[in-house]
């Protein structure tokens, strides 16, 4: 038998209201999914002016954490060239805020797709210091 505790059922019931209201697109994964293409190609443009030799380049964004294997969206990401891409994650890791991208084809990717709003600005403000 599986039991859920009150903060479940909490969490469980403040969810589901805010699809029965319509107002589903508060949840930030649910609004992250259905960000527009575009608006994240404007993000990826705002990022890539900040950093020398950054390129905005077509993508695709895994969903789910791993809930949803091989389910994929259209993105538009960022390529940050480095002689050590090692080092510059790790320095955007422990930066303050601490920014994820990760390594491919020698290249650190950012993907704006979670941004909030505002916080293209602020990453644009730590890759300007880097």
């Amino acid at each position: 038998a599986v039991r859920v505790d009150k903060l479940t059922l909490a969490a469980l019931q403040a969810t589901l209201q805010l699809y029965a209201e319509g107002r589903e697109l508060e949840i930030p994964t649910l609004r992250y999914i259905s960000r527009s293409v575009e608006e994240i190609r404007t993000l990826a443009r705002t990022l890539a002016k900040s950093y020398k030799g950054a390129v905005v380049e077509k993508g695709s964004t895994e969903i789910g954490g791993g809930s949803a294997p091989g389910a994929e969206l259209p993105t538009w990401r960022v390529a940050l060239p480095s002689d050590n891409p090692s080092d510059l994650t790790k320095r955007l890791r422990k930066g303050d805020p601490p920014i994820i991208g990760r390594i491919e084809d020698g290249k650190v990717w950012l993907d704006p797709r979670t941004l909030e709003p505002g916080e293209a600005k602020i990453v644009a403000q730590v890759l300007r210091s880097l």
